[in-house]
């Protein structure tokens, strides 16, 4: 898992940040205006959400609700860890792209963005951290 972690770059920045992602309020106003897509920032990370082109969303009432079994589900984890898996949870859900930026040392250059959807060669790895299935 730690080589995997090395390689995709932007997991790795994504599950060690201890910033705050977006919440199930931000998701809301982001569908619902005609932004393609909006970041969040933290000390050390840029999280983005993005609208895929020429998809329709008909999930959006549901991210509520999603959001909240997904923390309910992780009530073991911290809330900001809670928090990372509930949006990459209702980020499949809805069908959004989901990406983290780093600026801690080792990231800056990162070839791969993503953390929803993953690499196809890393979805095994994902399913090891947060049910995706």
């Amino acid at each position: 898992m730690g080589a995997l972690l090395a390689k995709w770059t932007s997991a790795n920045s994504y599950w060690s940040s201890f910033g705050r992602v977006q919440s199930s309020h931000d998701l809301m106003v982001f569908m619902q205006s005609p932004q393609s897509r909006t970041y969040v920032g933290s000390a050390s990370e840029f999280y983005g959400i993005r609208k895929r082109p020429g998809k329709t969303y008909p999930n959006i009432p549901q991210i509520p609700l999603e959001f909240a079994l997904a923390m309910q589900h992780n009530k073991d984890l911290l809330e900001h860890d809670a928090l990372k898996v509930a949006l990459v949870r209702v980020c499949k859900l809805i069908g959004i792209t989901l990406t983290c930026h780093s600026k801690r040392i080792g990231s800056e250059k990162a070839e791969y963005s993503q953390v929803w959807p993953p690499p196809k060669e890393y979805m095994w790895a994902l399913s090891q951290i947060v049910s995706v299935t």
